[in-house]
């Protein structure tokens, strides 16, 4: 049997305390389905699955790039990211376990978030929420994405169009927006915002497009994110000098790789 300390580990990092979050902080932990709880029960007691809900919730604190060692070695990728423009600013290190493996660190939150942190702790839910943003100076417009989406920002993405569930009205390309998560996946694409419900919020971005074509496009860059609930990871999609040498991997099957 796994322990619940393992499966967490493989998540974080080997390196965390247990019992602690990462660096990164916990971010509005979903419980399990029924379902799910009852085939864990004969492995796990209670309070581990609790433990297992509120750490696999949390952020991992480090983006994980596997290098291509048919096409350079790991000291030459390394080199490549320490001095890439987009990077600057984030910690960069070697894995100490994994021979082909980088880390790239989680930055502290940006203080640019607070304002809308402190916002969302009133519990304004209803549209009164926009006229709340605008009397604080805050961009009043917001995009609401699917949960798949949502893990995805977690882990340093931006956001396609396809991951966009709704958009307030009237939202113009080169709006500053909040973004969303649709937790329970209830939202029809192409919906206006109206209450946020079980939403979660994740962080800010920039719209790239406007509404009136946001929802008619099948693919696509929709949302460059700025900031990220729990601290920024950068972006990796794009950066051409990077093709074909790398890829980013989750912790989970670079752990269980090792392992096999």
């Amino acid at each position: 049997m796994v322990s619940a300390k393992r499966v967490v580990e493989s998540v974080h990092g080997a390196e965390m305390d247990w019992g602690a979050t990462t660096s990164a902080g916990p971010v509005d932990a979903t419980a399990f389905s029924p379902e799910v709880r009852e085939l864990l029960k004969p492995c796990y007691t209670e309070d581990e699955i609790t433990v297992l809900e509120e750490e696999l919730a949390t952020p991992p604190s480090a983006l994980h790039v596997r290098v291509n060692l048919q096409r350079c070695s790991r000291e030459e990728l390394l080199a490549l990211l320490l001095a890439h423009e987009r990077l600057q600013g984030y910690a960069i290190t070697c894995h100490p376990r994994l021979s082909d493996v980088i880390a790239i660190q989680r930055r502290a939150s940006a203080p640019e978030l607070a304002p809308y942190v402190v916002l969302n702790a009133l519990g304004v839910t209803s549209p009164q929420r926009f006229i709340e943003r605008k009397r604080r100076g805050l961009p009043p417009h917001e995009v609401f994405v699917d949960r798949i989406c949502g893990e995805a920002i977690l882990k340093g993405a931006d956001i396609f169009v396809k991951g966009i569930r709704a958009a307030s009205m009237g939202l113009a390309a080169g709006d500053f927006v909040s973004v969303y998560v649709d937790v329970t996946g209830r939202l029809t694409r192409g919906s206006a915002c109206e209450s946020l419900g079980t939403a979660r919020f994740v962080g800010v971005g920039e719209c790239l497009i406007d509404r009136s074509a946001l929802f008619k496009l099948a693919s696509g860059l929709g949302v460059r994110m700025r900031h990220v609930l729990g601290g920024d990871l950068p972006a990796l999609r794009d950066v051409s000098c990077l093709e074909g040498l790398c890829y980013v991997q989750v912790r989970v099957p670079l752990m269980a790789s090792d392992d096999l």
